[in-house]
């Protein structure tokens, strides 16, 4: 009986849906169906009942995911131990950060700390927020710098992170997205734009890795906007995005931090309020790893409201 196999039925179990588990966990559908069917296998009982597009567990499963409950906290318990001994011994603290480019100081902050902290050695994981917060919460990493979404003041994303009393953290600074297009373009010399305005336009994005991004770009579209945007192309990173806005190959959705100081570039102002909110995220635990407290405490009181 594999700990993977009691995430999997857990997962099912919380979310009430396999396909939502999957995602939760970054499987395919097929690899939860499977590792719930073992279990059922071993065991000799049926754990789920299916109610339309909602999944139930049986009278028996209850049972079996209380004590798979019980033995997953144990699991996290055992890891945060590990996460420590790790931490004092090898006196290392491992960070997942997004992309580190120049615009978010980010990688600043790391090697001010990393500078300030020589007897520490730091790791850094890059990746997007959902994957970073998932293994924050695994205890595969110790800090995630993570980015929530907002269109007003409504929260986008699978993620709640302000709100969520399972996390600590420290928010380091939120800007507001804009519309980012060629000088030649003709929507280039407007003081800001509506989103229906960009009815007609082509759009260059960042591909769908960006699960946060584009939750807000589909809030913001279905609320302001009675059309489906029309993708030109997408990409796997911002430098290319704007390589192929610099062509005039179509227009983009970024925040100014995103963007460099690129002369065929205009930044238009969005009359609706899409932002984004960068920060630093640490699991909530009896006992904080030391050098995660460290970073934190640093993060604080030298980056906490940056701009």
């Amino acid at each position: 009986m594999e700990i993977e196999y009691l995430r999997c039925v857990w997962a099912v179990f919380h979310y009430k849906s396999f396909s939502e588990a999957a995602y939760q966990l970054s499987r395919s559908q097929s690899t939860v169906s499977k590792n719930v069917a073992k279990i059922e296998d071993e065991l000799n009982i049926r754990l789920f009942e299916r109610a339309g597009k909602n999944v139930y567990p049986t009278s028996a499963g209850e049972g079996v995911l209380q004590a798979i409950e019980i033995i997953l906290r144990e699991e996290a318990a055992i890891r945060h131990c590990v996460q420590i001994v790790r931490q004092e011994a090898q006196r290392k603290i491992i960070i997942g950060s997004p992309t580190i480019s120049k615009g978010l100081h980010i990688g600043s902050m790391i090697a001010s700390f990393a500078k300030e902290n020589p007897q520490v050695e730091v790791e850094i994981i890059e990746d997007t927020t959902y994957p970073q917060i998932s293994a924050l919460l695994a205890h595969k990493v110790d800090i995630a710098i993570a980015t929530q979404t907002f269109v007003e003041q409504t929260v986008c994303g699978k993620f709640d992170l302000l709100n969520d009393n399972r996390f600590v953290i420290e928010r380091y600074y939120r800007d507001r997205y804009y519309v980012v297009v060629n000088k030649c373009h003709p929507l280039s010399g407007r003081p800001d734009i509506d989103i229906a305005d960009l009815a007609d336009e082509h759009f260059v994005m960042i591909d769908q890795t960006y699960e946060g991004y584009h939750e807000m770009l589909s809030e913001a579209f279905c609320r302001y906007a009675p059309f489906k945007p029309k993708i030109a192309m997408q990409a796997s990173g911002s430098e290319t995005v704007l390589d192929l806005v610099e062509k005039n190959v179509g227009i983009t959705i970024l925040t100014p931090h995103t963007v460099p100081d690129r002369e065929p570039l205009v930044l238009i102002p969005l009359r609706q309020s899409l932002t984004r909110e960068t920060m630093v995220v640490a699991l909530r635990q009896r006992r904080i790893p030391k050098y995660t407290s460290f970073f934190l405490r640093y993060a604080k009181q030298n980056y906490t409201n940056a701009t």
